[in-house]
């Protein structure tokens, strides 16, 4: 299943499940005919916070599960942002090493560093 179906499913499930919960009650409570139909100011007190509660918890998941692609949409800005001229130029990072190009940090660090970070994604959301 695709990441972005497996997001928008957890928001929907974060926001509607908690809604769903106060449904079942209020249809439980009040099928039985016995009882007095009206809702209390309590239960609808207990069904706004839950709606409120099932939004904030939809922001968070959202936060939460997009702000490693959000580093990584930065990360490839910043590359293409760099001229092939400065890709080009060289420079001793270690002492003691050889000089290496801008072009080998990008390749070698940042994409080993961002394949990491997919990997960990990958197996989170078991892709």
């Amino acid at each position: 299943m695709p990441f972005r179906l497996r997001l928008t499913l957890a928001l929907l499930s974060a926001a509607v499940f908690p809604l769903a919960g106060f449904g079942v009650v209020l249809l439980t409570r009040f099928s039985g005919g016995g009882e007095d139909p009206t809702l209390t100011g309590a239960l609808v007190f207990a069904i706004a916070a839950a709606a409120i509660l099932g939004v904030l918890l939809a922001l968070i998941l959202a936060a939460d599960l997009t702000s490693p692609l959000r580093a990584i949409a930065a990360a490839v800005a910043t590359l293409r942002g760099i001229g092939d001229t400065d890709f080009d130029r060289s420079g001793t990072v270690l002492a003691g090493m050889p000089p290496v190009s801008a072009g080998q940090l990008a390749a070698g660090l940042l994409c080993t560093h961002i394949d990491e970070h997919l990997g960990s994604i990958k197996a989170t959301v078991g892709a």
